[in-house]
């Protein structure tokens, strides 16, 4: 504490408190403040700090425009006993008065700072930190006790800003779905402050998102009484709020990250709702059942939605429609709970995830997979005890402690009920309200409220039918549809249908008869998509002389309207999918129509293109983006390539290894190679390449032996098939392989092999990889110098090419061997480097290499706080990603570094350091090494 100018001698430190009633403390101890004069001039000390006042200035604020003769000497009076107070700090300086502390020292200037620095974050969490902090050195009415004509004016700024500062805090929580958290903390500000139509249209919202709809009306119409009184009208946006709440607009609704969001509002099932709401309450696992269809997904969301204020660490949704094995429904979750499966962890990466939290696990469409959810939701339910889970399936989980509810379609009133009540049942609202949404007046009254019921008791209450039912209003009445529907309907019973089921493939097959040729054509094909799909890739995969290019734009249009397609926005575009039940109806008509094999082969066909560019290019961040967002895509194509296309399917699955490696996944991708190799051809050339592929992720999870034997294997099928570039590849790897094994010589010999071949061959890729393998051999075996002149030749190599994953690793490799040469100048720069592209890449396996360098570096340069910091965030991200350190000069570096860092330093000091470490976030720690 103290600034610089008092840095040369001795001083007491004081704080001073202002944003309530002024207090000093003197030491560490609270003083006594004066009263009167003094206090006054205190105040005005203090709202010009560290600045000087000259004594011209506190006069007139003083004693105003007649002050006493003697002026000159009341004020030095004052000032000497308010000396007593505030020590050295308040100083004399050419006719001025000043009150030298740091900013930090005085609340008002650590409120301003704070408010200042909180516009340069960006994440709402930390913003809504940020501002509760500030907001929570208030203590009461600033410069309490002064009313000089200074104090009134500071008074009214920060009172503003104070103002202005909760209406940003309530608008960010509002973002971030906390209404329940802050309604009645805006409901007292709006009290203190009834005309301020900010405060007031937050009040609403927040109301109206905790259920309390006539609340967020009167507190509209308070608003307007308090705006009247001052002859102001409230805007337009906030008349637009009020009849938004009015109608219920679903876009009100909040919508965290993990909450997909509906189109359109939620009609119906508030009984239910209430109910449910109260069953998961009383238990930690409930189940919707109930047949396609029936609506069991969108109340599941409405629930969680609902009851998101009972689960302040969150909602995770996770659909598992498109999974379709035990590893993949692990994979599938722990994707969504932002975890990274490890080696051998299995379900353990779910409820280490999932560990101290109290949440809400929502699983959908569980159905397919039931015995390996029900163990997923076994093991969370006995290991994380604040977590409860939702589910969604066709049958139950069949879990202890299961409560289940079944869901049937929208209620309807008996036969021979009064139209009042048959118009205010929950089928019919749902028909009205997307019939209204196509045909313009449109609405129940006695003239259509027969038809309606009607059509709605023929659909069973379904949501999913009346939903595709109602587009048909653009073309026909509610009469109309209610005759057509009865045909289509009785002959599914007659075929032999049953039940709901019958009636929903009923309502299906009648949407899908209303469609042209070209159409239902279109539609069976767009089934071989997994999770959807975009224009460009309907078009390369559909496309034939059957089905024009330039037709498929506008039949895509027709199904939305139909309701038979769902669009979803995305950053790169339009989405085009299907709801559940839609895609199944689709795919068995694919599967009885002449071309499903060529639409399926084609599917394949684009994957293996899309896959083609390999990660850590140009085109990285692009392509681990199109990974991401088309893994079912992915999934399906190498599903149906097991059995009908094994060759394509190694090609496809050689492509995405790196993603499997990346993404944690390797344990899934070991097992897609084994099964596509045992499907292919022996004498296949793409074996090898498929093999060399479940080497590295093998030698990933430190299966070594593994590794070893399908490297040899791989290396064995390459010369077979003459590719000496493939055998430099594989002699690559034995050699990175021998060395995770700590057999250096073994190492040697295969890494100068592998240079050796690769350098006969001129291409420039296998010779920087071979380069890097022989490199790192070199500097295990501590020749220092040899390493260093391999590593700056790949380096080279890798830039030519654009290989900018390459150019990270071998600048990464670079900054240990200049480390070991003792220039930690260019260690640190090569190391930051690598650190830059790491992240730019987002390979966060390679940023924790890069973090344990820094480490080693810290120690060096006697900062062990530092380098436990780094090194527990290095485990926690390796930990996450199952993405161990193999070689063994590394580990030797990283053991090394932990033992002197946490020997320099008490033991309760480094379990504090790594306690806070585990709790940042990898972006946030890189980018402040990077600044």
């Amino acid at each position: 504490m103290g600034s610089s100018a008092l840095a040369s001698r001795p001083v007491v430190e004081v704080a001073v408190t202002a944003l309530g009633p002024l207090a000093v403390r003197h030491d560490g101890r609270a003083v006594p403040v004066p009263v009167g004069k003094r206090r006054d001039l205190l105040a005005l000390l203090v709202i010009h700090a560290p600045q000087p006042v000259p004594v011209e200035r506190l006069i007139d604020e003083l004693w105003g425009d007649e002050p006493p003769a003697t002026v000159t000497t009341a004020l030095q009076v004052h000032v000497s006993a308010l000396r007593k107070t505030l020590g050295d700090r308040l100083r004399h300086t050419g006719g001025a008065y000043a009150l030298e502390v740091d900013r930090d020292d005085i609340d008002v200037h650590r409120f301003d700072d704070m408010l200042r620095r909180r516009r340069d974050l960006e994440r709402p969490d930390e913003i809504a930190a940020a501002l509760r902090e500030a907001l929570a050195l208030w203590g009461g009415r600033p410069y309490d006790g002064s009313e000089t004509a200074a104090a009134r004016a500071e008074r009214r700024r920060l009172e503003g800003a104070r103002l202005a500062a909760a209406q940003d805090l309530f608008g960010v929580e509002l973002a971030r779905g906390r209404h329940a958290v802050i309604v009645d903390d805006l409901a007292s500000l709006v009290l203190d402050h009834p005309d301020d139509e900010r405060l007031a249209t937050h009040l609403m919202l927040a109301l109206y998102r905790c259920g309390r709809v006539t609340e967020a009306g009167e507190a509209y119409q308070r608003l307007r009484g308090a705006l009247a009184a001052i002859g102001a009208e409230a805007a337009e946006a906030t008349v637009a709020l009020a009849r938004a709440i009015t109608v219920r607009d679903p876009t009100l609704d909040v919508q965290p990250a993990s909450l997909r969001a509906p189109a359109g509002r939620f009609v119906g099932r508030r009984w239910e709702l209430d109910h449910l709401a109260g069953v998961l309450a009383r238990n930690r696992l409930l189940c919707l059942v109930g047949p396609g269809g029936a609506g069991k997904t969108r109340l599941a969301l409405q629930l969680a939605r609902e009851q998101q204020g009972a689960h302040p660490d969150g909602t995770n949704i996770v659909d598992l429609a498109e999974v379709t094995t035990g590893s993949d429904v692990v994979a599938t979750v722990a994707a969504a709970l932002g975890a990274r499966q490890r080696p051998g962890e299995e379900l353990d990466v779910i409820t280490s995830a999932l560990a101290g939290r109290r949440s809400l696990l929502v699983l959908d469409n569980c159905e397919h997979v039931l015995a390996d959810v029900r163990a997923a939701v076994v093991q969370v339910l006995a290991r994380c005890s604040g977590v409860r889970v939702l589910a969604t399936s066709r049958v139950p989980l069949d879990v202890e402690g299961e409560a289940v509810w079944t869901v049937y379609g929208l209620a309807l009133p008996a036969e021979g009920a009064p139209a009042e009540a048959l118009a205010k049942a929950d089928a019919v609202r749902l028909l009205a309200d997307r019939g209204a949404a196509v045909r313009p007046g449109f609405a129940v009254d006695a003239g259509t409220l027969p038809s309606i019921v009607a059509v709605c008791r023929r659909l069973d209450g379904l949501p999913l039918a009346i939903v595709m039912a109602a587009p048909q209003l653009r073309a026909m009445t509610i009469h109309e549809i209610e005759q057509r529907l009865v045909h289509r309907l009785d002959l599914a019973a007659r075929a032999g249908g049953n039940g709901r089921h019958a009636t929903m493939r009923a309502a299906v097959d009648w949407s899908h008869a209303l469609l042209d040729p070209a159409d239902q054509r279109l539609l069976r094909r767009l089934s071989v998509f997994a999770g959807g799909a975009q224009l460009p890739a309907v078009e390369t995969v559909v496309a034939d002389g059957t089905l024009e290019v330039a037709t498929i734009g506008e039949g895509l249009r027709r199904l939305v309207d139909q309701s038979l397609l769902v669009v979803t926005g995305t950053p790169d575009g339009t989405r085009f999918g299907m709801l559940e039940t839609i895609e199944e109806f689709a795919a068995e008509r694919l599967a009885d129509a002449p071309e499903a094999g060529d639409i399926r082969s084609r599917h394949a066909d684009w994957v293996a293109a899309s896959v083609a560019t390999p990660l850590g290019g140009a085109a990285h961040r692009a392509q681990l983006a199109w990974l991401r967002s088309e893994y079912d895509n992915v999934r399906a194509a190498l599903d149906w390539c097991v059995t009908a296309g094994p060759v394509l399917g190694l090609r496809i699955a050689v492509s995405v290894a790196d993603f499997w490696a990346l993404a944690g996944r390797g344990a899934e991708g070991r097992r897609r190679l084994a099964q596509l190799l045992d499907a292919a051809p022996p004498e296949a050339p793409e074996r090898a390449d498929a093999l060399l592929s479940a080497a590295v992720l093998a030698r990933s999870e430190l299966d070594l032996p593994a590794s070893w034997r399908l490297a040899t294997q791989a290396v064995d099928g390459y010369r077979d098939h003459g590719d000496t570039v493939g055998v430099a590849r594989g002699l690559t790897e034995l050699g990175a392989t021998a060395a995770a094994s700590g057999d250096l010589d073994a190492s040697l010999r295969s890494a100068t092999d592998a240079l050796r071949t690769a350098v006969s061959t001129g291409d420039d890729a296998a010779i920087a990889a071979a380069e890097m393998a022989f490199g790192v051999t070199l500097r295990c075996l501590g020749r220092i110098d040899d390493a260093d002149e391999s590593f700056v030749s790949a380096v080279g190599r890798f830039e030519r090419r654009g290989d900018r994953r390459g150019v990270a690793a071998a600048s990464y490799n670079l900054g240990v061997t200049a480390r070991r040469r003792g220039d930690l100048a260019q260690a640190r720069a090569m190391s930051l480097r690598s650190l830059r592209l790491y992240r730019e890449l987002e390979l966060p396996a390679g940023q924790a290499d890069v973090l344990e360098a820094l480490a080693y570096l810290a120690v060096a340069a006697r900062r062990p706080a530092e380098a436990v910091r780094l090194l527990a965030v290095a485990e926690r991200v390796r930990r996450d990603l199952g993405a161990q350190a193999f070689t063994p000069d590394e580990v030797a570096d990283r053991r090394a570094a932990a033992a002197v860092s946490t020997a320099s330093l008490p033991p309760v000091e480094v379990l504090a350091i790594e306690t806070c470490a585990l709790a940042e976030a990898l972006d946030d720690v890189v980018a402040e090494l990077l600044v």
